[in-house]
């Protein structure tokens, strides 16, 4: 995996501030894990044939399901979890539920089990699952149904992505007072 130079400096700031303050990063209405993820393929496939966004899609939904198990176990730091950072997450998507009815969810019906998590953490929230599946995928059972080699280059393309879009997806990180 190639972790370009503004993630990996967005990495270190991140452990960074969050070792020093030990605050929780505020949830997301737009920017989270499954919507970037869509923008992603949305941009990588807009010239390719069906077959290889099907491909992507079908990567893209184990990875949600992924993410949806693997957050609170190997993603936020334990202080997050000390901090109730499950319970603020419901919370928010509950709010959202009721402030904005009428969202499409990309990948929902998909994903399996139904769980709401990659609906609700952000950008900083992906990019620490996509650094740490290397060490996930070895250490758990978890295995995407794709050539490995097709499934490496994703994840290499998903973090240029990211790195093309820094901007957009990093420039302002707010936590929750």
């Amino acid at each position: 995996m190639v972790l370009p130079n503004k993630i990996r400096k967005v990495m270190m700031d991140d452990w960074l501030t969050h070792n020093k303050y030990k605050n929780i990063l505020k949830f997301q209405d737009v920017h989270y894990v499954a919507n970037i993820t869509h923008a992603f393929i949305e941009e990588l496939y807009k010239f390719e044939d069906d077959r290889q966004k099907r491909i992507s899609m079908m990567v893209s939904v184990k990875l949600m399901e992924c993410f949806n198990n693997m957050v609170h176990t190997h993603i936020t730091y334990k202080s997050e979890i000390k901090n109730g950072i499950q319970f603020k997450a419901m919370s928010h998507f509950r709010n959202r539920l009721v402030d904005q009815p009428n969202i499409t969810y990309v990948f929902k019906e998909y994903i399996v089990p139904k769980k709401i998590w990659c609906y609700v953490y952000g950008p900083m929230y992906l990019l620490r699952f996509l650094v740490r599946l290397p060490y996930i995928i070895v250490s758990t059972s978890w295995c995407v149904q794709c050539n490995m080699d097709f499934f490496i280059n994703y994840i290499n393309k998903m973090m240029q992505f990211l790195d093309d879009n820094v901007d957009t997806y990093f420039s302002s990180i707010d936590f929750i007072e």
